[in-house]
């Protein structure tokens, strides 16, 4: 009867440790999307902090027949690079907020869009076209060529900051708000 009182015990304090750790866990906001999950996500990429950046690197355009050369279009400014898809809804929920950081920050950073692995690049115009988006986009079809070259490895949307030297400042796994992108926007103009 007492070994039975005993796991008793042990169940419920194994519950309220749980309960306990994951209320800690809500409090303290996730570092990759400020959105406040439980879940501290990984980087969206093998790529080191500070390393550079594969921006020579020649990316198809969704405008066929045209290639965007990263080196060319960012002039000496930094990069914010998102790569999307049509079929993940946390992408497309980001396009408005990555629309809106461009029309406020296009003169002093570069933004791009990689749309990857995506069947129906037709839906993934159209998105782009309802959330006011027009920078430039680039696609990777099933390539893997340019997702290999920087090191995606843990899903989309994954979205890398850039400074103006080419180095990775950030690499994010996760949609972002507006406010949180336009934070990191910032830390990335005043780092130079």
């Amino acid at each position: 009867m007492k070994k039975k009182y005993l796991y008793i015990i042990a169940f419920v304090a194994t519950i309220l440790i749980i309960i306990m750790a994951t209320s800690a866990a809500v409090s303290y906001s996730n570092k990759n999307s400020g959105t406040g999950s439980v879940i501290l996500l990984p980087t969206a990429s093998d790529l080191k902090r500070f390393a550079k950046a594969p921006l020579t690197l020649p990316i198809p355009a969704i405008k066929p027949g045209h290639v965007l050369n990263l080196t060319a279009l960012a002039k000496h400014r930094p990069i914010v690079i998102n790569f999307f898809a049509s079929w993940c809804p946390l992408c497309v929920s980001e396009l408005g907020a990555l629309a809106k950081a461009d029309v406020k920050y296009h003169k002093r950073v570069l933004f791009i869009g990689i749309d990857t692995d995506d069947q129906n690049p037709a839906l993934a115009k159209k998105y782009l076209a309802s959330a006011g988006a027009t920078y430039q986009v680039g696609v990777d079809f099933f390539s893997t060529r340019i997702t290999n070259a920087w090191g995606l490895s843990n899903g989309l949307p994954a979205t890398f900051f850039i400074d103006k030297s080419g180095r990775i400042e950030q690499d994010v796994l996760g949609a972002e708000s507006l406010p949180v992108l336009e934070s990191r926007v910032s830390q990335l103009l005043r780092n130079g």
